[in-house]
């Protein structure tokens, strides 16, 4: 079994003088070197847990040739906006019918998506 060291074991002469000012520092002379430093060392907990190999990234999947690069992005994205009363009561109510007729599209996200699909393709800008 591995002897225990106390606390003060691992002070150096300036941190124990720090500590007890009115005391003078025991010399390190006195004191017997501890080898646990070195068992730390040498110890597996010591070096790294999984020995980490390079790992090429992987291939980059080309965008399609209509799509700018550097516009295009993944997933959904968020989108506020101002429109009338008028279209926000017609909007919440088409929602509401479809979603009890079982209707899909039926969510208001869902419906605005496919507005703007259907306008962006037919002037060009969604291909």
């Amino acid at each position: 079994m591995v002897k225990r060291r106390t606390l003060g074991d691992g002070l150096t002469p300036e941190e124990e003088a720090f500590l007890n000012p009115g005391k003078s520092a025991p010399k390190k002379k006195d004191k017997p070197t501890p080898k646990a430093t070195k068992r730390k060392e040498e110890s597996p907990m010591a070096q790294t847990a999984i020995q980490q190999q390079p790992v090429s990234p992987p291939p980059v999947q080309a965008a399609p040739a209509a799509l700018n690069p550097q516009f295009a992005m993944p997933g959904v994205m968020s989108l506020n906006t101002r429109i009338s009363a008028e279209i926000s009561t017609a909007l919440l109510t088409a929602s509401m019918q479809r979603k009890i007729q079982r209707l899909h599209p039926f969510t208001q996200q869902d419906i605005v998506a496919e507005a703007l699909t259907v306008w962006l393709h037919k002037e060009g800008y969604l291909v």
